[in-house]
């Protein structure tokens, strides 16, 4: 409820300003010696992102001028602190070829097909005025 409650404060305190929420994510580290399903089955990145979503859904609904949200990070990447140990991305990269590919190469995670397909559904259409739920 954190991300509905600040977007209504910056509405009631600010005047309802164009909001753009970026670099919203969590990193998780996968588990020593995974295989390449369980870090592309990321069911703890869909339910953070699914809650996230749901509040920025319900501060629209409360008139929240929300224009944008990006989740943080697309792909997994290199971080400061951790090195490429934590993965922030929706997209796995393969650091190091070890999972039968090119090294590089990156795969779609559940994460990535969830993302997707909320950003396309029906209420998607909604927060634009086109309709839907």
């Amino acid at each position: 409820w954190g991300m509905r409650k600040t977007l209504t404060y910056v509405r009631d305190r600010y005047g309802n300003p164009p909001v753009y929420i970026t670099e919203n994510g969590v990193g998780l580290s996968p588990a020593p010696g995974a295989q390449l399903v369980e870090h592309l089955a990321d069911a703890g990145r869909v339910n953070f992102m699914s809650g996230y979503l749901a509040q920025v859904l319900a501060a629209l609904s409360l008139g929240c001028n929300v224009r944008g949200y990006f989740h943080w990070s697309f792909f997994d990447n290199f971080e400061w602190t951790d090195g490429t140990a934590m993965r922030f991305g929706m997209v796995h990269v393969d650091y190091k070829g070890e999972f039968g590919g090119e090294w590089m190469q990156r795969r779609g995670k559940s994460s990535l097909t969830y993302y997707r397909e909320f950003m396309e559904g029906e209420h998607s259409q909604a927060a634009a005025g086109g309709g839907g739920a």
